[in-house]
C-alpha cells in the first residue's frame, strides 16, 4: 500500500496548483483525478482575471484578451463599459489546466488519471482512499488529503462538511461563427425570462469562436431550456448569425462562503470549499489563491506533524482575511438581485445609463473585487438605494 505525505483529489487548477507547490517543497504527493484527460469535460466559461496568471507565473492557454462588456437588460437596453486596458482573458481549459498539471508533475508529484476516489475515511491517525481505476481497486494512505474535487466532493461529504447554500445549473456551448463582431467585449444578458437567478453570457474565444450560456437558479433539468430561447435573442442573432455549434457544456455552480473547511488531516480547496465569487459563478481565481495559502499550512503541518484541525484552522483564517470581506459583501449583492423584477432591472439600467458611471465601472471594476466598486456607484448613482437601501448602506 502506497503512502504519501499528502494526497490531492481532482486535477483541476487548484488541485494541480496545490499539488505543485507542495511537491516543489519535497513532500511526497498523490495527486489523483477521476477523467482520463486533464481539463476535460469543460465545465467553465473560461474567463479570468489577470491576477490568475500573476499566481501561476505564466501565461498558458489564452486564446483572447477582453476589455470591455456589453451588458442588456431583458428589453434590451445596452450598458456599454470599455476600459482601456485589457480586464479578463479567455482561456482553452485544457491547456490552462494541463500547463498547472504539468508542473505539479515536475516538481515530483504522481499523477493517477482515470482514478476515481471511491472511498475516503480517517483511521489510526491516517488517512485512508480506495480509488477505482479500469475496474481495479486499490488502496492509500496518507498524512493529509486536500479535497480539490469540486461540487459533490468525496472528501467533503465523508468528512461531514457543509453543503452549500446554493447551486447554479449552467449550459452552454462552445461554437464557430462567421460573423465579425467586436472579440475586445463580451455580452452580458440579464433578465428572469432569460436566466433567473443569474445571467448569461457570450464570450468571443477569439477570431471565428465564441462560447455562449447560461446559468439559473432553476433546476437543471429546465437549464437546457432558456439555452435554446437564448439562441434565439434578438442580441444574440445579430452577433452571431451563422453560427455552429461545436460542443456543449454543463456544469453546476456552488455559491455561498463558508469558514468551516478543515477537519483533523482534512483541507478543502476551489468548489469543494464554495470558494466561488458569487456574483460571477468564477472559481479559478479563488481556487488559486485558496489552494496557496493551504499548500503554506499543510507544508507547516506537516513539517511539524501536526494536521490536526487545530494547526490546518490558520488556513480558512488567511482565506477569510484576505477574500472574506468581499465574498459576504459579494454574497449580499447575489441576495439583493435575487429579489429584483425585470421592471426593477429595466429601472436600474436607465440609472446606470449615465456616462460618467460607466466611465467609472470601466476604470475600476474588478471581476475578482467587484463589491469594491459599490461605494462609488452608489455616490455617482444614489437613486440605486431604493431597490435595498438598507443593506447597500451596510455595504459601503
Amino acid at each position: 500500500m502506497k503512502h504519501y505525505d499528502v494526497i490531492v483529489v481532482g486535477a483541476g487548477p487548484a488541485g494541480g496548483h496545490v499539488a505543485h507547490l507542495l511537491g516543489s517543497q519535497g513532500f511526497d504527493v498523490g495527486l489523483f483525478e477521476e477523467h482520463n484527460e486533464i481539463g476535460r469535460p469543460i465545465q467553465c466559461a473560461g474567463l479570468v482575471s489577470l491576477r490568475v496568471f500573476d499566481i501561476l507565473g505564466n501565461k498558458k492557454g489564452v486564446l483572447n484578451e477582453i476589455k470591455g462588456a456589453k451588458v442588456h437588460s431583458p428589453s434590451d437596453q445596452i450598458l456599454d463599459i470599455h476600459s482601456n486596458s485589457p480586464k479578463a482573458c479567455v482561456i482553452d481549459r485544457a491547456e490552462f489546466d494541463n500547463s498547472i498539471v504539468i508542473n505539479a508533475v515536475d516538481s515530483g508529484c504522481d499523477l493517477h488519471l482515470g482514478s476515481k476516489v471511491k472511498e475516503v475515511k480517517r483511521k489510526n491517525g491516517k488517512i485512508h482512499i480506495q480509488e477505482s481505476k479500469k475496474g481495479k481497486k486499490e488502496d492509500f494512505t496518507a498524512n493529509l488529503i486536500v479535497g480539490c474535487d469540486g461540487l459533490g466532493s468525496i472528501v467533503a461529504r465523508s468528512f461531514g462538511f457543509p453543503k452549500p447554500k446554493e447551486v447554479l445549473s449552467g449550459f452552454g456551448a462552445e461554437c464557430i461563427v462567421n460573423t465579425d463582431f467586436d472579440i475586445e467585449y463580451v455580452d452580458i444578458f440579464v433578465g428572469n425570462k432569460i436566466a433567473p437567478g443569474f445571467f448569461a453570457w457570450l464570450i468571443p474565444t477569439g477570431e471565428g469562436g465564441a462560447r455562449l450560456g447560461l446559468c439559473t437558479a432553476h433546476d437543471k433539468k429546465n437549464t437546457r431550456h432558456y439555452f435554446e430561447n437564448l439562441l434565439t435573442h434578438k442580441a444574440v442573432r445579430s452577433r452571431l448569425k451563422d453560427v455552429k455549434i461545436e460542443t456543449y457544456i454543463t456544469g453546476a455552480i456552488p455559491i455561498g462562503p463558508t469558514k468551516n473547511i478543515v477537519s483533523d488531516g482534512v483541507m478543502l480547496v476551489g468548489d469543494s470549499a464554495c470558494q466561488v465569487k458569487p456574483l460571477s459563478g468564477g472559481g479559478i481565481y479563488l481556487g488559486l489563491l485558496s489552494g496557496g495559502y493551504a499548500a503554506n499550512v499543510a507544508a507547516g503541518a506537516l513539517e511539524y506533524e501536526d494536521v490536526s484541525e487545530k494547526s490546518l484552522r490558520k488556513y480558512p483564517q488567511l482565506v477569510q482575511a484576505d477574500v472574506g470581506k468581499e465574498l459576504k459583501r459579494a454574497f449580499q449583492l447575489r441576495k439583493i438581485y435575487l429579489g429584483l423584477k425585470d421592471k426593477h432591472i429595466e429601472e436600474g439600467f436607465k440609472i446606470l445609463a449615465d456616462k460618467k458611471v460607466l466611465s467609472l465601472i470601466g476604470k475600476r471594476g474588478d471581476i475578482d473585487y467587484p463589491s469594491g466598486l459599490t461605494k462609488a456607484v452608489l455616490k455617482k448613482a444614489p437613486r440605486l438605494m431604493k431597490f435595498a437601501g438598507p443593506v447597500l448602506k451596510s455595504l459601503i
